[in-house]
């Protein structure tokens, strides 16, 4: 019965308060981490997509512009 002894020790021993602190806190941190870079690649597509809509806003106007301009020149 002694032999059973020591390995309950370890038993108990590997379930310390600062285990399990550490590892609630490493659970929680790569929780916050996982939803920081979704939230950031999120963001950068609907960044890239706003700058490829202004940008073809922005020439459709500057071709616009342009029809006017030789519309008037024409003339």
């Amino acid at each position: 019965m002694r032999i059973l002894h020591p390995i309950l020790y370890i038993k108990n021993r590997s379930t310390s308060l600062f285990l399990r602190l550490l590892s609630g806190f490493l659970c929680i941190t790569l929780l916050l981490s996982t939803l920081t870079l979704y939230s950031f690649t999120v963001s950068k597509q609907n960044v890239r997509k706003e700058i490829v809509k202004y940008n073809t806003l922005m020439l459709h106007n500057t071709m616009e512009s342009y029809e006017k301009h030789f519309d008037m020149i024409k003339r």
